[in-house]
């Protein structure tokens, strides 16, 4: 509203008794009502009295004001007044759907993650699920797409670790028959045939070390003679399309990161492939992500030990890494077992930060 002097002013309107109240109002849009008093507790502050206001006294002196929140928010701060506030915070609809109107002030990152994901759902789904299914022969609807899509992530893998098994499932992971600029499609590894996704999952320069992940895997509990290597390769499930336990699923991932961080530097320094070398790497960038589980494990135990807090790790934590070793609850130590202990230092990938240093001489 405008006050007497022509100066712009807020103020709260009561219709039953005819009053609007001058209103102070921060840059937050937190708003008070101008009540002072004197010593004596006396108001010196009166409302403005709209008592004998006509249509053109509404029309001239006052507008709407946009306020941020719902009705029933304890606190909806001012936003300015309401012909020349933008963004206005009611009144949006998604996607054309008018059945459902929303308050900006609604659009929580949850609530927008679920807009966005049906709207993601309404679009099918990727086209890499169909062509898998012909790149394998296999029947429509027998890869379970759903419980391969939410194993993405690990307790000892990272988004980087992930990225190349992500963009295998995808079919959007780099080889050089789609490379325009690369003189040559025959793969980087063995050099004799044509380079493509399916190619480099069982490509006869990598048998040695398919052969060292077979190992590491039944060293983890897994029954390779239930698998297809395609499958666990591919997807990191068993013959029967059922998800292979964390641990042997973290493992396949890093060995994807290893095999293709050596194709790149085949590539970038024009040199031959040796498996040998994706063993190595992949055994170091196995061994450092246990440890990397095992000093969190330790910090949480350091960081509470001596507060009222918990500070043993509960049991399900020793269960998830069983087939690592034993995972002490108090400590957060983790002693891995010998065979792969012994896998991992064949590679002179092993440190055991639990053993105390020698004395010196």
């Amino acid at each position: 509203m405008v006050d007497d002097d022509g100066d712009l002013q807020y103020g709260i309107y009561s219709s039953t008794e005819a009053t609007i109240w001058q209103l102070s109002v921060d840059n937050s849009g937190f708003s008070t009502p101008v009540a002072r008093t004197d010593p004596d507790g006396d108001p010196l502050d009166t409302p403005f009295d709209t008592s004998d206001w006509d249509e053109n006294d509404w029309e001239n002196y006052t507008s709407k004001v946009s306020r941020w929140g719902a009705p029933s928010a304890s606190f909806r701060p001012i936003s300015g007044e309401m012909a020349n506030t933008f963004p206005q915070d009611e009144g949006w609809i998604v996607d054309g759907n008018e059945d459902e109107v929303y308050r900006l002030s609604q659009l929580s990152i949850n609530r927008v993650t679920k807009i966005l994901t049906a709207r993601r759902k309404g679009s099918g789904p990727p086209n890499c699920e169909k062509k898998w299914h012909e790149v394998l022969f296999l029947l429509p609807d027998t890869i379970p797409w759903k419980i391969i899509w939410r194993s993405i992530g690990t307790f000892l893998t990272s988004p980087a670790d992930e990225k190349v098994w992500w963009c295998l499932l995808h079919r959007k992971m780099y080889v050089v028959s789609h490379d325009a600029k690369w003189p040559s499609d025959k793969c980087r590894a063995c050099g004799r045939h044509r380079e493509s996704i399916l190619h480099l999952t069982d490509c006869n320069r990598f048998r040695k070390v398919k052969l060292w992940i077979l190992e590491a895997l039944t060293i983890l509990g897994v029954d390779t003679s239930n698998l297809s290597w395609h499958f666990a390769w591919i997807f990191g499930v068993d013959s029967n399309w059922k998800l292979l336990p964390e641990v042997p699923r973290a493992l396949l991932r890093l060995a994807w990161r290893a095999f293709m961080a050596d194709l790149t530097k085949v590539r970038r320094e024009k040199t031959i492939y040796k498996p040998e070398n994706t063993i190595k790497y992949l055994a170091s960038l196995f061994a450092s992500r246990i440890l990397a589980y095992q000093e969190s494990n330790n910090l949480f135990y350091l960081g509470r030990r001596y507060s009222a807090l918990k500070f043993h790790l509960p049991r399900s934590a020793a269960n998830k890494v069983a087939s690592l070793g034993e995972l002490d609850l108090h400590s957060g130590e983790l002693t891995i077992t010998v065979d792969l202990r012994g896998l991992l230092d064949d590679q002179g990938a092993w440190t055991d930060f639990n053993e105390s240093p020698a004395p010196a001489n």
